[in-house]
Formats: C-alpha cells, structure tokens, sequence
C-alpha cells in the first residue's frame, strides 16, 4: 500500500513536496 502523499491528491490533503 503506497502512501497517497506521493501525488497531490487534493487541497484537503498537503502536499510536503509543495
């Protein structure tokens, strides 16, 4: 199961590769 931080998924979520 890959974490869903590796792709920008939504604003809901951020990103720390932003």
């Amino acid at each position: 199961h890959k974490q869903r931080i590796q792709v920008h998924v939504g604003p809901t979520h951020a990103s720390p590769a932003q």
